[in-house]
């Protein structure tokens, strides 16, 4: 999805051990953990969502969505 390599997860790795420190990076790891997969599933929902409203669409026969004879010019 966003080609990162092993060497750019590396430097991330080194950055955030730097910054945060031995102490608070495993923290914050699991704290990033937990948003990405929240944001995952909360995606995969709306694309669910999405899918079900197109079939619905798709497959519905109301008679809104056909053509009346009347309204042509």
């Amino acid at each position: 999805m966003f080609d990162i390599g092993w060497s750019e997860l590396l430097v991330v790795g080194v950055v955030g051990l730097v910054v945060l420190g031995p102490k608070d990076l495993p923290v914050a790891m699991t704290k990033l953990g937990q948003w990405v997969a929240m944001a995952r599933f909360q995606t995969q929902k709306w694309w669910e969502k999405m899918e079900d409203e197109g079939h619905r669409q798709r497959f519905s026969t109301t008679d809104d969505d056909k053509p009346d004879d009347d309204r042509r010019a």
